[in-house]
């Protein structure tokens, strides 16, 4: 399963990065949206991790646009956002969980199992 992972911080995500890792997933680093479009057209990725700080792209802006490359692309967000709000904000765009922003190996494991209850 191949998994991208666009941040411009990858170390912040190093905990996150591994549990992806461990769960069997191919990871790939995007430091920018639009790098993360252009991997996301040539590779066909399951997942999108998106980082709320990206310097080219709001969070789900990305995820709009990445649903245009491929609408069964799945994205995960990044976000410090209370989740009210973030449900609020991600509505529509079908993204499959709001990531802590300080996300640790656990977390990867929980977004993979419920990306493989989805798949």
């Amino acid at each position: 399963m191949l998994v991208i992972v666009a941040t411009p911080a990858m170390a912040r995500l190093e905990g996150f990065t591994k549990g992806l890792l461990g769960s069997g997933a191919e990871v790939v680093h995007a430091r920018s949206g639009m790098a993360a479009l252009e991997m996301a057209k040539a590779r066909a990725p399951s997942l999108v991790v998106v980082d709320g700080d990206l310097p080219d792209f709001r969070p789900f802006e990305l995820v709009k646009e990445l649903t245009r490359v491929n609408a069964f692309i799945n994205s995960a967000v990044v976000s410090a956002l209370p989740p009210d709000q973030f449900h609020e904000d991600a509505e529509g765009l079908g993204v499959l969980s709001q990531i802590a922003a300080h996300p640790v190996e656990q977390d990867a494991l929980d977004v993979m199992a419920t990306l493989k209850r989805v798949l």
